[in-house]
């Protein structure tokens, strides 16, 4: 068997960082996109949702990262998706705050084709409850490996 060794690309996209503020309840979005700048083919994808603190909050978070071809939230075409739940009781002290990772490699042969001018869609959706102190903030990354259509 012979296998075809292509260079594999990268491309990051950060979506902003969503803030809910202390002892409000919130739904927020956020968005970042990639235009492919030539045909490619996404080998793999890893989504990575990170809190960045709650200190001193009690309450209830579910954040929701996707990279899709579409380009609104919860549509067809998505490639990946990661959910994040977080829970935090001030009183006794119980907290889980852990960042949430997601990867998919497609098998030698399988790949998402993008043609060029198309876009892949990085979206946050953060829904907080019940947070009674302390402001809550949550951002996503995604790393987007891929190979040049042809390659």
């Amino acid at each position: 068997m012979v296998v075809k060794k292509r260079r594999v690309f990268t491309e990051i996209l950060v979506a902003p960082a969503q803030t809910v503020a202390g002892g409000a309840a919130a739904i927020l979005n956020s968005y970042a996109s990639y235009v492919a700048q030539e045909d490619i083919e996404v080998v793999g994808v890893e989504l990575t949702i990170m809190p960045q603190g709650s200190l001193g909050n009690d309450g209830f978070c579910v954040a929701v990262a996707e990279l899709s071809q579409a380009g609104q939230y919860n549509a067809d075409g998505v490639v990946l998706q990661a959910t994040m739940t977080q829970s935090w009781n001030t009183a006794p002290a119980f907290g889980d705050e852990r960042p949430v990772t997601e990867i998919i490699v497609f098998p030698d042969g399988d790949a998402v084709p993008v043609r060029e001018e198309g876009t892949l869609n990085l979206h946050l959706q953060l829904v907080a409850t019940d947070l009674t102190a302390g402001n809550f903030v949550v951002g996503v990354t995604a790393v987007i490996y891929y190979v040049k259509k042809g390659s």
